[in-house]
C-alpha cells in the first residue's frame, strides 16, 4: 500500500452542516443596538471591537490528497478614527502554484440613517480585488463602502490551502476587544493531532465524535467524524506595553498540527515532520535552497579585492559593507529570495532574503565559513522549538565564522555594523542551516551592549539660566537608531533626543560625527540652554540630562508581556557645574549605591563640590536584557525608586 493509498482512495468531501451559531446573528443580519453602542463594556477606550471572530477548518479533497479549508467569519464595530484602519482589510495568501487560493470573499458595512433605521450596503465584487505582492505571495483587498466611526464592517471568505500538516494558529484575541471568538475543527478520527494551546482565560469546550459520511469514488461511506469547538467570550485586546516584544507571543491561541494518521487497519503513518526534515524541503525551493547554490554575477572585482584582506574578519567586512551600501532594501521581509539573487543584484535592490543570499553567496565565494541563519524577529514572535514549521520564520540572516569569532549579519539594514548581532534578533533562538547539522542556536554575545555616556559641562549665569556644553556618545546598540534618525530627518533627530523631553529648554547647536565609523561611537557635540525652575530665592536643576531616561516607562500596575529590553545597558553621566557670583549650592542629592536584589542592576551616583564647582559621576547598570511579567510587581517598585533618584533635583539659592 502506498503512504496514502487508503486516503486518496476515501476521503474526499465531507458534508457540510451549518455553520451560523446559536445565539450568533447570521451574517447579513445585526441588531440594532450594536451600531449604536459607543463602547467596549469589559475594554473601554478600545478603538474597535470584534462582534464576531470565528474559523471553521475542515478537510477537503485537493490537488494531490487533500486540501485544508478554513471558512472565516469577522463582524468589527468602529469607535473611533483610529479604529478605521480595521476597515481596512487585506487576506494574504500564497499564490504560486494554487497551494492557496481564497474564495467566496463577501463583505458589507452596516450603518444607522438620520431616523434611526439599518442601512446594509454590500461591498460591490469590483471592490474585492487580488494582487500580486511577490512571486510567492498574492494579498486580497475588501474596499468597503461608506465606513465611519460608529459603523459595523463584516466580511467572510474561504481560504483552501494545500498545506494540511499545519492548521494556521486561531488567535483568540487580537489587538482589539472581542465579544465572541470560536475555534471549530471537523477532522475524520483517523487524522490525529497534536495541539499546541496558551489560553489563560476561561475557554468553553465541546467535543463530540459521530458518524458522517465521505464521499469516495464507490459512494458515500460512513466515517468516524471529530468535531471540537472551542470559544472564548469578553476577550480584552492586547494593548502596548513598554519594552514589549511581539504581541503575538502574549495573545490567547491554539494550534494543531497533524501528528499521525490512522488508516483503521492497524496501519499508521507519522506525520510529524523534524528540522532536519524541514531544511531538506527547504533545501529544494526554487527560492531558497536553490538560490543559495547561484553565485552572484559579475562579482569578481569585490572577490578579488577581498583576497587581498590580510584577516579572515577583514574579508567579511569588506564584503558586508559593500553589500549593504551596493544594495537598497526594498521594504519586503523574507526568508526567500524573492525576485532571485541575480536579478536582485543587477537592480541593486531587493528583498531583505534577496540582499542576505547575496551576501551569504558572496562570502562563501570568498572562502568564509559561512551559513543561511533562519530567524524570528522580535516582531514576529518566539520560536517554538517543538512545533516543527518553516512558518515560524521571517527572515534569513547570515552566519559566518572565524578562527575565534562568530558574526551575524544582516545586509539589508544600512545602520548596522557587520560586528553588531542585529537589535531585533540579538538574544533569540534561530536555526543554522547546516544540512543534517542544522541546529538551533542562540544569538547572543555578552560583550554587545547598548552603551550611553553623556559628559555635560554648564555655567548657571546671574539670570538663572543654565547654559553649557553636552558630549553624547552613543555605542553598540544605543548607536544605530540615531544613525538612522540624523540622516534620514535631522531637525526630528534633535527634536527627539534633546529637546522634546525637557520643558523650555533650547538647544543652539548640534554636531553629529562618526556615523559612517563602524568602530567610533556616534558623538554628538550640543550647546544648549536652560531656565531653572524658581521658587523664591531657590533655583533647581536636574543632573539628568541626554540620556533618555528621562520619564519612567514602567508606570502601570499590570503588565501581561515580559519586558524585553534586548540587549544589556551600560549609561554613564560626567558633569562639572559652577554657579554665577552671589548663589551657593544649597541641597545637594546625597551619593548612594542602589542595587536590585537579584544584581541586576546596578546605579552609583558620587558628587561633590570642589573649587565652587559641582562635579558628578553617576553609572547605570543594566545585566539582564530579559525580565519575567511574572516579577514585575518588583522591577516596577525598583524602577520607582531609580527613576526618583536620577530626577533628584540640585537646589541652588542666593547667598
Amino acid at each position: 500500500m502506498k503512504r496514502y493509498g487508503i486516503l486518496s482512495l476515501l476521503l474526499t468531501l465531507f458534508v457540510t452542516y451549518a455553520t451560523a451559531q446559536k445565539g450568533q446573528p447570521a451574517f447579513g443580519k445585526i441588531d440594532k443596538a450594536d451600531l449604536e453602542m459607543t463602547d467596549c463594556e469589559f475594554d473601554k477606550g478600545a478603538d474597535a471591537y470584534k462582534l464576531i471572530d470565528r474559523a471553521y477548518v475542515y478537510y477537503d479533497r485537493g490537488i494531490s490528497q487533500f486540501k485544508l479549508v478554513t471558512e472565516r467569519r469577522v463582524r468589527i464595530k468602529i469607535f473611533k478614527d483610529a479604529g478605521m484602519a480595521y476597515a481596512n482589510v487585506k487576506i494574504p495568501y500564497r499564490g504560486r502554484n494554487n497551494d492557496e487560493q481564497i474564495k467566496n470573499i463577501d463583505a458589507c458595512t452596516y450603518n444607522l440613517d438620520g431616523s434611526g433605521n439599518i442601512v446594509t450596503t454590500k461591498v460591490d465584487k469590483k471592490s474585492i480585488y487580488s494582487q500580486q505582492l511577490n512571486k510567492v505571495l498574492n494579498e486580497y483587498t475588501i474596499v468597503f463602502p461608506e465606513v465611519k466611526v460608529g459603523s459595523v464592517i463584516e466580511y467572510r471568505y474561504t481560504y483552501e490551502s494545500e498545506y494540511i500538516f499545519y492548521i494556521d494558529d486561531y488567535y483568540f484575541q487580537s489587538e482589539i476587544p472581542s465579544r465572541f471568538s470560536q475555534f471549530e475543527l471537523k477532522a475524520p478520527l483517523l487524522f490525529r493531532f497534536k495541539e499546541d494551546q496558551f489560553v489563560y482565560m476561561p475557554l468553553e469546550k465541546k467535543e463530540d465524535v459521530s458518524d458522517d459520511f465521505i464521499n469516495t469514488n464507490d459512494g458515500l461511506v460512513r466515517a468516524k467524524t471529530l468535531y471540537k469547538t472551542l470559544t472564548m467570550r469578553n476577550v480584552p485586546g492586547i494593548h502596548d506595553e513598554p519594552y514589549m516584544s511581539s504581541k503575538n507571543d502574549y495573545m490567547q491561541r491554539i494550534g494543531f498540527q497533524l501528528a499521525q494518521i490512522d488508516y483503521g487497519n492497524g496501519q499508521t503513518t507519522d506525520m510529524r515532520t523534524t528540522w532536519n526534515k524541514m531544511v531538506e524541503e527547504m533545501d529544494k525551493d526554487e527560492d531558497f535552497g536553490e538560490e543559495l547554490r547561484k553565485s552572484v554575477p559579475n562579482a569578481h572585482e569585490i572577490i578579488d579585492k577581498a583576497a587581498q584582506c590580510a584577516t579572515m574578519e577583514g574579508k567579511i567586512a569588506m564584503i558586508y559593507n559593500y553589500v549593504r551600501n551596493r544594495m537598497t532594501w526594498n521594504g519586503v521581509s523574507s526568508k526567500y529570495a524573492m525576485q532571485g539573487i541575480r536579478t536582485a543584484w543587477e537592480k541593486k535592490s531587493g528583498s531583505s532574503g534577496d540582499i542576505n543570499i547575496i551576501l551569504y553567496s558572496l562570502l562563501k565565494e570568498a572562502g568564509v565559513t559561512v551559513f543561511p541563519l533562519l530567524v524570528s524577529t522580535r516582531d514576529n514572535g518566539v520560536i517554538n522549538q517543538f512545533y516543527t514549521s518553516e512558518k515560524q520564520f521571517n527572515e534569513v540572516l547570515v552566519y559566518a565564522e572565524t578562527a575565534d569569532k562568530s558574526f551575524v549579519m544582516n545586509a539589508a539594514d544600512r545602520y548596522n555594523p557587520y560586528n553588531l548581532i542585529p537589535y531585533d534578533v540579538a538574544n533569540t533562538a534561530a536555526m543554522l542551516i547546516d544540512g543534517e547539522r542544522s541546529q538551533f542556536v542562540t544569538l547572543t554575545a555578552p560583550n554587545q551592549k547598548f552603551k550611553h555616556f553623556v559628559a555635560l559641562q554648564g555655567d548657571m549665569d546671574a539670570t538663572g539660566i543654565l547654559k553649557g556644553e553636552a558630549l553624547v556618545t552613543s555605542q553598540g546598540y544605543a548607536k544605530n537608531p540615531r544613525c538612522k534618525s540624523w540622516l534620514e530627518d535631522k531637525e526630528g533627530f534633535k527634536d527627539r533626543y534633546f529637546s522634546k523631553s525637557y520643558t523650555a529648554i533650547k538647544v543652539n547647536d548640534i554636531k553629529v560625527s562618526n556615523v559612517d565609523n563602524d568602530s567610533m561611537g556616534l558623538e554628538q557635540k550640543v550647546q544648549f540652554s536652560l531656565p531653572l525652575s524658581s521658587s523664591g530665592e531657590y533655583k533647581y536643576f536636574t543632573l539628568n540630562l541626554f540620556t533618555g531616561l528621562e520619564k519612567n516607562p514602567f508606570v502601570n500596575d499590570e503588565r501581561v508581556a515580559d519586558v524585553d529590553f534586548g540587549y544589556q545597558q551600560e549609561y554613564m553621566i560626567f558633569g562639572s557645574f559652577t554657579l554665577a557670583d552671589g548663589y551657593i549650592f544649597d541641597d545637594l542629592p546625597k551619593n548612594f549605591t542602589m542595587i536590585m536584589p537579584d544584581t541586576s542592576i546596578v546605579m552609583n551616583r558620587a558628587m561633590q563640590i570642589e573649587d565652587g564647582a559641582l562635579n558628578v559621576r553617576i553609572t547605570l547598570q543594566f545585566k539582564r536584557p530579559w525580565y519575567s511579567a511574572q516579577n514585575y510587581p518588583e522591577f516596577k517598585d525598583f524602577y520607582k525608586k531609580l527613576y526618583a533618584k536620577l530626577n533628584e533635583q540640585v537646589v541652588v539659592k542666593k547667598k
